[in-house]
């Protein structure tokens, strides 16, 4: 299924990608998969932007990271990563990571992405919940293990009315 997914995902991406066009994108297995099956197709003009900050093992092929670098070199565009965790421990670690001139640059592009690719995750699979690490700080993972939160999308969590 997922591989399916990815293929689909794969053939829009190629069908509707157009030249200027600024990417945003995640994380997750779905994206990968989208990845993995992405035929090469340079288009001018066209920028890809890292939307989503580290999270999850760093050699992960499901890493936004990882992710953002592989769609800009299928499409032959420019990248601009976030050199920055996704959940911080204190509001110290937050205002510093934002006076960051790297992360400024790519929380900047934020305003500029006109298409969106992001992960869809369900809960029994989100590498923050499986992790043995402590992505979460102060047991936010504790609270959202037992919460009535079934799926992320780029870490907002919701339950199943689509609901925060």
């Amino acid at each position: 299924l997922q591989r399916q997914w990815g293929l689909a995902a794969a053939d829009y991406l190629h069908r509707s990608i157009a030249d200027n066009d600024i990417i945003g994108v995640t994380w997750g297995t779905t994206l990968q998969a989208m990845i993995d099956m992405l035929q090469p197709k340079p288009v001018k003009g066209v920028h890809v932007v890292q939307a989503l900050g580290a999270v999850g093992p760093p050699e992960a092929k499901a890493h936004a990271t990882d992710i953002s670098r592989r769609l800009s070199q299928l499409l032959g565009s420019t990248l601009t990563l976030l050199h920055a965790p996704a959940v911080v421990h204190s509001s110290e670690v937050r205002e510093a990571l934002l006076s960051d001139h790297r992360v400024k640059k790519a929380l900047d592009q934020f305003h500029r992405i006109n298409v969106a690719y992001v992960g869809l995750g369900a809960m029994n699979t989100n590498p923050v919940r499986q992790s043995g690490r402590d992505e979460l700080p102060g047991g936010l993972k504790q609270e959202l293990m037992n919460s009535d939160a079934i799926g992320d999308i780029g870490l907002n969590f919701f339950n199943i009315d689509g609901e925060e």
